[in-house]
């Protein structure tokens, strides 16, 4: 007997891992079919399927682990992307853009939530912030598909973006200020206080000595299939050793993940990472999406689709008045208040934990859920009226932002003698290429003369992943493959047809 419910135990967990497989394939095919893109499409799917409505996706603790590990996976690969030079460039709109949105649409909604529903102070800010977010992931991928980044419109755009990233950590600590527990929670004593500087000061110093060698050792050694569970190992410490200092795993993430920003293995880490970054930050949206009461919320859904409109109206218009501020024309802000008007992603994970720490209620988390969730559906919608809309006003006009584009970018395979002297050519001639050279030794040497060099090789994943975000329009292979590069050549051919391979 104990033999046979162990068995039908095991099958009944195969069983639940199977209707989350089966809801992250629906929620990505289907909802990228109409343009939704995939959050939206967990989020409803596990309203549908969760314990509220059909009762399919009940709680499990060891997916719930999983989830949440998908959110400290999401902020290590925002770390990656947070490059000092990166962000110094962009430093004025990111303070102008990004401090202003944040803090004028949190004080506002802030104030409509005490308004309408009489809450106290702290679960208002909190409220508020939350929907102050937009969303990273619908920003960037329309961006891409669009093909617009290097405009002044997307380079806007990305700085509000970053500087919201980099607002959630903070944002995390003031869930936990405005807890039940108050105060007294976060002040904590001088000992806590100075045991989490220590951690932070540990992280760094290992970021520094340890984290970079490491990768290098794994290459050198020809192992680079320990790339990925090394890197993984990295994350998981960060976000134990923070959490054990009574700071947050995703400060911890975060800041593992700026320290490897500049790393010559950034794309592959940033390759080995996101396959395991969408399979649990779906399992989390899923998880999101089943806490909403659908039962609950159909009885008020006119109300809640009101609060989206409201939303997105109010925000956008608070981002043309910045964008106007920062000197923008019109077409370029109302672009830029299109496709930022949205609740975002981090706003799930600010409503449930202020559920979870007694600022307000599980009810209105579902309904702020349900708002954002809508706000982000809508953003489709708005950016191609707003798309017609700039196409109608100028007919027959070229359209200036297309000049501000920069040169095709172009990559160089291999820093040998002969990779060196085509990348100094190319960088004479007003291109700045990047490099990908799988020798340690060259990497240091092309980034001492200049060049944006990385681990990497022609038939690696991390190399498609570079030519996809970057727009590449020629690619110069300078080092010999072995057997292996009449293939590679060949599915490169295949799967970029327009750049041209020299």
């Amino acid at each position: 007997m104990r033999a046979m419910a162990e068995h039908h135990q095991a099958d009944l967990a195969l069983f639940t891992v199977g209707l989350y497989l089966a809801a992250l394939v629906v929620g990505v095919v289907v909802f990228r079919r109409f343009g939704l893109g995939a959050v939206p499409g967990y989020l409803v799917l596990g309203a549908v399927a969760g314990p509220a409505a059909l009762g399919l996706l009940a709680g499990n603790e060891t997916i719930d682990t999983l989830a949440e590990f998908g959110v400290v996976l999401l902020l290590f690969v925002i770390g990656l992307e947070l490059r000092p030079a990166r962000v110094w460039s962009l430093r004025v709109d990111i303070l102008g853009l990004g401090l202003g949105q944040v803090l004028v649409t949190t004080a506002l909604f802030a104030m409509i939530v005490n308004l309408l529903l009489d809450w106290d102070i702290g679960a208002c800010i909190v409220a508020g912030a939350a929907l102050a977010l937009s969303s990273t992931a619908f920003g960037i991928q329309s961006l891409l598909e669009r093909n617009v980044l290097g405009t002044r419109f997307a380079d806007r755009a990305i700085a509000v973006l970053l500087f919201q990233d980099i607002a959630v950590v903070p944002l995390l600590a003031l869930v936990s200020l405005f807890s039940a527990a108050g105060l007294g929670a976060v002040g904590g004593s001088v000992w806590s206080i100075l045991t989490a500087l220590g951690a932070l000061a540990v992280l760094l110093l290992a970021g520094h000595f340890l984290i970079d060698p490491l990768f290098r050792l794994i290459v050198r050694s020809g192992g680079t299939e320990a790339f990925t569970p090394a890197t993984l190992l990295v994350v998981v410490g960060a976000a134990l050793l923070m959490e054990q200092a009574g700071l947050s795993m995703a400060m911890g993430a975060l800041i593992a993940g700026v320290l490897l920003a500049d790393s010559e293995y950034r794309h592959r880490i940033e390759t080995a990472i996101n396959p395991f970054r969408s399979l649990f930050l779906g399992l989390f949206f899923l998880g999101v999406g089943a806490q909403v009461d659908v039962i609950a919320i159909a009885n008020v859904l006119h109300y809640v689709i009101g609060a989206a409109i409201g939303v997105f109206v109010l925000k956008a218009a608070i981002l043309f008045a910045l964008a106007r501020i920062r000197g923008a024309d019109g077409i370029e802000s109302i672009r830029f208040a299109a496709l930022l008007g949205q609740a975002g992603e981090f706003g799930f994970i600010l409503f449930g934990l202020a559920a979870a720490n007694g600022i307000f209620g599980e009810a209105a988390a579902s309904a702020l859920t349900a708002v954002a969730a809508i706000s982000m559906g809508l953003t489709v919608v708005v950016v191609r009226l707003a798309e017609w809309w700039i196409a109608r006003q100028r007919t027959g006009e070229e359209d200036p932002e297309e000049e501000t584009i920069p040169p095709a970018s172009v990559i160089v395979v291999g820093f040998g003698r002969f990779g060196q002297t085509v990348a100094r050519v190319l960088q004479q001639r007003g291109h700045s290429p990047l490099v990908l050279e799988r020798s340690p030794e060259r990497i240091r040497i092309a980034r001492s003369l200049g060049f944006e060099a990385y681990f990497g090789d022609l038939d690696g994943a991390d190399f498609l992943s570079a030519v996809e975000q970057r727009g590449v329009r020629a690619i110069f292979v300078c080092a010999d493959g072995g057997s292996n590069r009449p293939r590679a050549i060949a599915r490169l051919r295949e799967l970029f047809p327009d750049v041209t391979l020299l």
